[in-house]
């Protein structure tokens, strides 16, 4: 586990929990527009039940000079991401629920350690298909709010 601060970013988003159909619309999103793939891919989480399910995925642009601001379409939103400082716990091998779980539950000791609160979960990924789900490479994040 570690601390990181993320710079500032674009990236184009779509919301959705299935990450096939949502990475498809991005990807066609990019290439559409001529913007090269890059990595990570963003998946946004949110508590439902037990569980941290992906409410939205986002293609990071290699900087903040690289598209439009605002819609394409219905369904994919390019926006500047203010830089943030976050928690991250690293794994390598599939992304599951129970992997999810582990990371979210070593995350929110982590936080209660530090006396933080923090419910803004993300997943990174890092790997394309053609990798083995078993060496793949995935970060869940917490990010940190701004210190007042």
């Amino acid at each position: 586990m570690s601390e990181k601060t993320f710079p500032a970013y674009r990236a184009a988003y779509t919301k959705g929990a299935w990450k096939n159909f949502a990475f498809m619309r991005l990807f066609k999103h990019i290439k559409r527009e001529g913007i090269p793939m890059t990595a990570p891919v963003e998946m946004d989480m949110e508590q439902h039940n037990e569980r941290l399910k992906m409410t939205q995925m986002g293609f990071m642009y290699q900087d903040m000079k690289v598209g439009h601001l605002g819609n394409d379409g219905k369904n994919v939103e390019v926006r500047d991401v203010a830089a943030m400082k976050t928690i991250v716990y690293t794994w390598q091998g599939n992304n599951s629920s129970s992997t999810r779980k582990l990371a979210k539950d070593a995350l929110m000791t982590r936080l209660k350690k530090d006396g933080l609160e923090a419910d803004d979960f993300r997943i990174l990924g890092y790997n394309g298909p053609g990798v083995a789900n078993a060496k793949k490479t995935w970060e869940m994040l917490v990010v940190l709010p701004p210190k007042k």
